[in-house]
This record gives C-alpha cells, structure tokens and sequence, in this order.
C-alpha cells in the first residue's frame, strides 16, 4: 500500500487538490485553523467535514480541549462526527500516563 501525505502548500492548483482528495482513503485534517478558529467552527471547515466525513480523522495537537468537547462543538453545528476518529495529542498523553500508572 503506497502512502500519500499532502499539506495545503504543497498542493499547486485546485484541480490537483480535488484528485488527491477524492483518490485518498483517509484524512487527517486538523481541528486548529482548518474546522475551527479559537475553537469556533468555520463554515469552510464544517463545508469539508460533512463532505469527507466517512474518510476524516480530526486531530490536533491542542492540549486545552478533550475530544468530548469538540463533539459537542460540531453537534451544536449541526454535524454528528463520531467520537472515536478525534484524534488529540494532550487526552492521548493522558489516557497513555493513566495506563502506565
């Protein structure tokens, strides 16, 4: 299985992004600056969730909010995103220092 990572600055036009992602069989898209601003949805970003939805993971390297709470801020947008595919840096550490308590 061949691996493609692809950042917004590498892509060189519109159609070579729209390629890319209908070809690709996942997303990591992250919740700072590309869904939310301060943690407030932005209309481009829940536009890309909803249309990529089955294939997105959303991850962040935020270690102020836990996955629960960005649930509930995208079903207050009206987006349901499952639970299990956000994916945070900070509630990672901790779940992993729990576990070797």
């Amino acid at each position: 299985m061949s691996q493609l990572i692809v950042t917004a600055a590498g892509i060189a036009d519109r159609n070579q992004a729209r390629t890319i992602l209908e070809g690709g069989s996942g997303i990591l898209l992250d919740w700072d600056g590309c869904v939310s601003i301060g943690d407030v949805p932005h209309a481009d970003g829940l536009k890309f969730l909803s249309r990529f939805q089955e294939r997105i993971a959303i991850v962040s390297n935020s270690s102020t909010i836990r996955p629960r709470d960005i649930h509930r801020i995208l079903a207050q947008a009206g987006v349901t995103f499952p639970i299990d595919r956000i994916i945070l840096a900070g509630h990672q550490a901790l779940v992993r220092a729990a576990e070797l308590k």
